[in-house]
């Protein structure tokens, strides 16, 4: 059973989409996405990208730095919508609010797509993440996880699971190719008598595939968060959000 919510919880929505390359873009080619994107996303911005590697020995520790080529960044008029554009891969981002995957998120991923492969002529996909951040204000300090949340804090019975802070991580395959990451992490308080989290999770398809093949590589990296979500909240959490619809 899947939920809309009136309140959706969400922070922020990216999806990346990275190419199999013979060899990755020149700086020159990121770049010329720039004006194919102006009219949508008119603030743009040009960075080198860099990969840092940490070196440890008995004697030292040596932080190097390889750069990585350029990289497109480009916002929309208000700030809400991003679009990126590397030497290997695209990004989509869309900050609150969020509108939907159907109303609005998934169209906006096709179009970038769309653009990026007939300007470069990519033709084969090896990845893609879709990744959801959530922020969930409780009102209730301190709080009783029960209550809000249908998962188990994972602690013996011996320590109070009211109040308190926590972290957790997990991944898992879901399915040949499919794997989850997911983060639940308490925030610093805010509010005297709030408490909140963060809920951060990342569906990706790893593999092989023909571009048309990703329409259907996305619908199926999408389908596992809403279930993923809602199995996570109690009935009262629901209420909170304004649940108002079942689909």
């Amino acid at each position: 059973m899947k939920f809309k919510y009136k309140n959706p919880p969400i922070l922020e929505a990216v999806c990346e989409i990275h190419f199999e390359c013979a060899s990755p873009l020149s700086p020159e080619q990121v770049l010329s996405m720039g004006p194919i994107w102006k009219q949508a996303y008119p603030n743009q911005q040009i960075i080198e990208e860099k990969n840092f590697q940490l070196q440890i020995n008995l004697e030292s520790a040596d932080v190097k730095t390889q750069m990585m080529g350029k990289k497109l960044i480009a916002r929309s008029e208000d700030e809400t919508r991003i679009a990126q554009h590397s030497a290997t891969f695209m990004a989509i981002n869309q900050l609150k609010p969020y509108q939907g995957w159907s109303e609005s998120f998934r169209a906006d991923i096709s179009a970038r797509l769309t653009e990026s492969v007939n300007l470069f002529k990519f033709d084969r996909i090896r990845a893609v993440n879709l990744r959801y951040i959530d922020r969930l204000d409780f009102p209730q300090r301190p709080i009783v996880w029960a209550a809000w949340l249908a998962v188990g804090l994972p602690i013996p019975s011996s320590i109070p699971a009211t109040g308190g802070h926590f972290q957790s991580h997990y991944q898992q395959e879901l399915e040949p190719g499919i794997g989850v990451l997911t983060n639940l992490v308490t925030l610093p308080q805010e509010n005297a008598e709030q408490t909140s989290i963060l809920f951060d999770t990342i569906v990706s398809w790893q593999g092989s595939s023909s571009v048309s093949e990703c329409e259907a590589i996305l619908e199926k990296v999408h389908a596992p968060h809403p279930k993923l979500f809602d199995q996570m909240l109690t009935d009262k959490t629901k209420a909170l959000l304004g649940v108002f619809e079942v689909v």
